[in-house]
Order: structure tokens, then C-alpha cells, then sequence
């Protein structure tokens, strides 16, 4: 499990979770060298995990929610012990924070409430992470949220596709505009990766407005700029120290027709690549009154 640095600005903060990696050692029993950490997990937390497929991915999902809060609502040093922290989920399926105990005594203590506080997860091959985040407490800006997308994408997995598909798949996840571009000239595999991941990040995010945005509803602008906005450049943070990442790439979206909300063109998302695997964060700040709204 690796740790991942919290960083926070002027108007909200960012933490990202352990990165969880659980492998079934004994058939039939995929849990069984997970004590204590399954005891981590409420009894709804476990029957989620246990109702869906594959059943260790969802695990370290929900484990890493679980980590991503803490990290949020708990000091410096020292944080509330995690069975504090219940990640449930929202009728329309997206996680819901609920806190007990300490850790909703540290949330209070410290200025967070539960309902301000937005999380995402993904899971891949025994592999989970999460992002959480909230408004700043002090900060005079608490008529802000920040709403986050995020997705971990297995490179061979994706790779091994394109093999197969071959421009196939590539006219699958990027418009047009996106493979006349010099990255899927000149390295479509990573093109498709990179396609893939941002995409799924960035609808993580607007499918609270649009629920049924496809991959070639938005295309994703590449950044080049020294000093990048806010929320993003808490991500690109989080990516280039918690994963070590050597580079962070930047980038903002543009929808392809006239949107359903006039949000969808604020989202930003920064992406890199780190031992086989591409990890995508997309980000966007809405007024806390909309977000109410919305969920």
C-alpha cells in the first residue's frame, strides 16, 4: 500500500487514498488474509463488497474511500480509526460519506461536514484508490464544493486491446479530432490509454448532470501552462508526489455538441503513468447550492 500525500488551497482540500492492492491467496476465500482489515468494513460496507463481481476489487475500492476520508477529516497526526468512516452509496449510485465517533468529532472539530464531502473510487484487478474532498473550513469559501472523478487504467490490459481491435478501438474512445492529433499519430496505444482513463474520470464527474455521456460527448484539451487553475492543481499534486510519478500531464475538456449543463466545460482533469498502470483525476468546483441540487 502506498501512501498519498493531502494537499489543500484557498478553497477546498484534496486527499487521495492508500493505494490498496489485495490478492486472494487461499480458493474460495478471498478474504481470508484480509483480517483485520475486513473488520474494517460495517456490516453494509461488507455485503456490498460480497454482492458484486470480482468481489476483491470492490474490497480495496471500499477500502480506499474509507482511507481517502479519513486522511480528510482527521489531524495531521493522528487519524480516527476507520471503522468510524462508512462509505455507502447514493440512490443513483455514487458513494455517500457517513461518519461516527471520532471521525465525525474530528470532522466537526476541524469544520467538515459530511454532506460537503465528495469521493470517488476505482478498482482494478485486485487494485482500489480513491480521491475525497471538500471545501477549505476557513477559508470563506464554503458556498464551493468540489466534485472528483477519478480512474486507474491497467496499460497491458488496454495495450493487449488494441492489438486485438486495433483503429477500432481507437474510434471507440476518441473523436475524430482527438486521432488527427500527434499523440495518436505517433503513439496510438498510449493515445487510447490515456483516452480511456481521462474519460472515465472526467464522467465519474458529469454524470450528476449528464447521466448518459458517452466518450465522444467531450475530448480532452491538453494543458501547457506553468501555474494551473484550481481544483486541478491539487491533482496534479496528488499524482506527481503520492504516485511518483515523474511527469503529470494537464488537461481540460471541450464538449464535441451543445451540452446539457453549461458546468460540463469546467472540468479538468491531469493524468500520468507508474509501474504498468495510467491513474486519471478529474476535477471541477460547483457553487454548494447546485451540488445539493443535484444529488
Amino acid at each position: 500500500m502506498r501512501h498519498v500525500a493531502r494537499s489543500s488551497g484557498p478553497g477546498s482540500v484534496v486527499a487521495t487514498s492508500r493505494e490498496i492492492v489485495c490478492k486472494a491467496r487461499m480458493p474460495g476465500a478471498p478474504f481470508a488474509h484480509l483480517v483485520p482489515q475486513w473488520l474494517d468494513l460495517s456490516r453494509s460496507e461488507r455485503e456490498h463488497c460480497a454482492a458484486g463481481f470480482p468481489r476483491l476489487d470492490r474490497y480495496a475500492g471500499r477500502l480506499a474511500a474509507k482511507h481517502a476520508v479519513q486522511r480528510l477529516v482527521g489531524p495531521r497526526k493522528g487519524h480516527p480509526p476507520l471503522t468510524d468512516v462508512e462509505i455507502g452509496r447514493t440512490v443513483d449510485g455514487r458513494p455517500l460519506v457517513m461518519l461516527h465517533g471520532a471521525a465525525l468529532a474530528s470532522a466537526h472539530e476541524r469544520g467538515f461536514a459530511a454532506e460537503t464531502i465528495d469521493v470517488s473510487i476505482s478498482h482494478r484487478s485486485g487494485r482500489g484508490i480513491a480521491i475525497a474532498a471538500a471545501p477549505w473550513p476557513g477559508s470563506g469559501s464554503r458556498d464551493r464544493a468540489v466534485e472528483v472523478g477519478i480512474d486507474l487504467t491497467e496499460r497491458a490490459a488496454i495495450a493487449s486491446a488494441v492489438d486485438r481491435w486495433g483503429p477500432r478501438l481507437g474510434a471507440l474512445v476518441l473523436t475524430e479530432n482527438e486521432r488527427s492529433g500527434g499523440h495518436y499519430a505517433t503513439d496510438p496505444v498510449d493515445a487510447v490509454i490515456v483516452g480511456i482513463a481521462t474519460k472515465e474520470a472526467i464522467g465519474k464527474v458529469l454524470k450528476r448532470d449528464w447521466p448518459d455521456v458517452s466518450w465522444h460527448d467531450v475530448e480532452v484539451v491538453p494543458l501547457a501552462i506553468e501555474h494551473p487553475p484550481e481544483p486541478i492543481g491539487h491533482l496534479a499534486d496528488q499524482l506527481a508526489r503520492g504516485l511518483a510519478l515523474h511527469r503529470v500531464h494537464l488537461g481540460c475538456t471541450r464538449t464535441t455538441f451543445v451540452a446539457p449543463s453549461p458546468h460540463i466545460s469546467d472540468v479538468s482533469v491531469a493524468w500520468g503513468h507508474a509501474r504498468g498502470w495510467t491513474y486519471a483525476l478529474a476535477a471541477r468546483s460547483v457553487s454548494t447550492r447546485r451540488a445539493r441540487m443535484a444529488s
